[in-house]
């Protein structure tokens, strides 16, 4: 979380912060009451299959945040 807040502050993304906080809270949340559920349910490998597909959904977020505001404008318009 630090070197993601550190990301958004050099790319002059502060009107993200709200929401990376709240994100970063609510899976942090999920993941203190599922892991336990899941893990005992199915083994230690599914929780980090869920883990990995959980990172894998996220890449495109993490490039969104790399595009200039204008341009997601463009694509969201579109």
């Amino acid at each position: 979380m630090p070197t993601a807040m550190t990301t958004l502050a050099r790319l002059e993304k502060h009107h993200m912060f709200l929401w990376a906080w709240g994100i970063n809270g609510c899976f942090s949340g999920h993941r203190r009451r599922d892991v336990p559920i899941v893990a005992t349910s199915f083994g230690l490998t599914a929780v980090l299959m869920a883990a990995g597909l959980a990172y894998l959904a996220a890449i495109p977020a993490f490039f969104a945040v790399l595009l200039p505001l204008k341009a997601r404008q463009a694509i969201a318009t579109s």
